[in-house]
C-alpha cells in the first residue's frame, strides 16, 4: 500500500489540472532519468538544475584529473539523490504553482487513490487563493479521520465501476429530471465546479 498527497488548485483553467496526486517516498523513474522525469512534470527550474549539477560534475571530473569511474560513480549518486527527493521537490513545485494539500490517502497505486480520495471528498476544491481546508487521512479499509478532531468516520471501500467524480447521489439523480436552469442562474455550474461569482 502506498501513501499520497492530494494537491488542489481549481482556479486552474482546465479540470483535469485540478487535482494532483504526489506519491511518498522515493521516485522511481527519477533514478532512470531524473531530466525526463522533471521535464515530464514541468518542473523546468529542478530540471536546469540537475543538468547544471550533471555538467558540473562532469567537467569537474575531467579537469580535476578524477578517474572515469569515480565521475560516473558521482553522477549516480546525484541520480539517487534526485530519486529520493524528487516527490518532495514536486510538492513544492506544486506549491508554487498554487496548489494545496488537502488531504492525505492511501492506495495500491494512484488509480486507486484517487478513486478514494473522490469518494470520499465532500468539500469543493480550493482556490489558489483560498485558505488550505482540513486534510483528511484516509486509510486502506476505508476509514476517514479528520485532522485534530480525532473522529473517525467507519465507512467501506469498493472500487467505483466508471466515472468517479463528481459524486451521483440521490439528490443528484433527482435534480437530473428537472428542467434544465437558465444560463444566468447564481449557481450555474461551470464543467465539473461551480462558476466564481463577481
Amino acid at each position: 500500500m502506498r501513501t499520497f498527497t492530494v494537491h488542489a488548485n481549481a482556479s486552474l483553467p482546465r479540470a483535469e489540472d485540478h487535482v494532483r496526486f504526489v506519491k511518498e517516498g522515493m521516485a522511481g523513474w527519477a533514478i532512470v532519468s531524473p531530466l525526463i522525469w522533471f521535464l515530464y512534470h514541468r518542473m523546468w527550474w529542478e530540471g536546469a538544475a540537475y543538468f547544471g549539477l550533471s555538467i558540473l560534475i562532469a567537467v569537474a571530473g575531467g579537469a580535476g584529473g578524477l578517474h572515469e569511474n569515480i565521475t560516473i560513480l558521482l553522477g549516480f549518486g546525484l541520480q539517487l539523490i534526485v530519486a529520493v527527493e524528487a516527490n518532495d521537490l514536486r510538492r513544492l513545485a506544486l506549491a508554487r504553482k498554487g496548489y494545496q494539500t488537502i488531504a492525505i490517502i492511501h492506495g495500491a497505486d494512484e488509480e486507486e487513490a484517487a478513486a478514494r480520495f473522490f469518494a470520499n471528498w465532500s468539500h469543493a476544491l480550493p482556490q489558489a487563493s483560498d485558505n488550505p481546508v482540513t486534510s483528511a487521512v484516509m486509510d486502506r479499509s476505508g476509514s476517514a479521520f479528520r485532522l485534530g478532531t480525532g473522529v473517525g468516520q467507519a465507512a467501506t471501500y469498493t472500487k467505483p465501476k466508471g466515472p468517479v467524480w463528481p459524486k451521483r447521489t440521490a439528490n443528484n439523480e433527482a435534480q437530473s429530471a428537472e428542467p434544465p436552469r437558465s444560463a444566468d442562474s447564481a449557481d450555474e455550474v461551470l464543467g465539473l465546479f461551480p462558476r466564481p461569482h463577481h
